[in-house]
């Protein structure tokens, strides 16, 4: 998540948004335990949310879909985990709209930090 625009990492935390929070880390989640040496060329893997992630072999780069494996065949209780050095956006999650209709619990008011001069102040 750190190559994220900030403001993503921010939206997709809110409490209002964990369906879509849950959606962008299952897709990156395949069931079964699948080293890297079990990855080839073309290969496909179907992950939490049904979809297929690519795999690409280039001499020893392995890349899924665009994101490169950095640090491989980490063993997990339930799996075992391969690191990739981006997070992989699914398709049809369109993030520019997502993040017009994202607000912070802050965002209710019209941006002026409530430090106008009204006049409803307890003198």
């Amino acid at each position: 998540f750190d190559n994220l625009p900030d403001i993503l990492v921010e939206c997709l935390t809110l409490p209002q948004n964990r369906d879509e929070l849950s959606y962008i880390l299952m897709y990156h989640v395949a069931p079964g335990r699948i080293t890297s040496s079990q990855l080839f060329d073309d290969m496909t893997i179907q992950n939490l949310n049904g979809n297929k992630l690519v795999v690409d072999t280039n001499g020893r780069v392995i890349r899924i879909d665009d994101s490169r494996i950095v640090n491989e065949d980490i063993v997990a209780s339930n799996g075992v985990i391969q690191t990739i050095d981006s997070v992989i956006i699914p398709p049809g999650f369109d993030v520019p709209r997502f993040l017009k209709t994202c607000t912070t619990e802050d965002d209710d008011d019209d941006d002026d930090n409530d430090d106008d001069d009204d006049d409803d102040d307890d003198d």
